[in-house]
């Protein structure tokens, strides 16, 4: 069942994809103090659970978003 079949509840705001540097990220967008509901929770962690680089992006995290759409760097934990 794809996302859109089960309403899209949850599903992130973004993907974003770049062949030619083998970017592949999903984000949901978050704004403090808002967190990520258990909708989105279950689908983050479902994507991470598959291989998928999914995050939760808040504006203070703009300098990492930033060098990951310019460079293709992987966020340190």
């Amino acid at each position: 069942m794809t996302a859109f079949a089960y309403n899209g509840k949850g599903w992130p705001d973004l993907i974003l994809c770049h062949p030619d540097r083998g970017l592949f990220v999903i984000a949901e967008l978050k704004v403090k103090p808002n967190k990520p509901t258990p909708d989105q929770q279950r689908w983050i962690a479902a994507l991470v659970a598959a291989g998928v680089d999914a995050q939760v992006w808040y504006p203070e995290d703009w300098p990492h978003i930033v060098n990951l759409l310019s460079n293709g760097a992987v966020k340190a934990s």
